[in-house]
């Protein structure tokens, strides 16, 4: 990881920055947030973080009208 930060404070203000920018009709800017969210997941190594980004991804998928996604899964 780059910084010290709260990995929880940082993965949730990621998941609401992506909710935010798909409430703005910017579909990119979710999907990058969510991207950055599941990225930032996996660097820290927290399987909850995996699960939440996981369903935000699904979620995502979901809002587009793509559902036949296939969300990465987690063991």
């Amino acid at each position: 990881m780059r910084y010290r930060v709260n990995t929880r404070m940082y993965h949730d203000a990621l998941i609401g920055l992506m909710l935010v920018a798909w409430a703005r009709a910017d579909a990119e800017e979710a999907e990058r947030c969510a991207a950055e969210a599941f990225s930032f997941a996996i660097e820290a190594n927290d399987p909850l973080s995996m699960q939440i980004s996981d369903s935000i991804q699904v979620r995502l998928a979901v809002l587009k009208g793509n559902l036949l996604a296939n969300p990465t899964t987690y063991t």
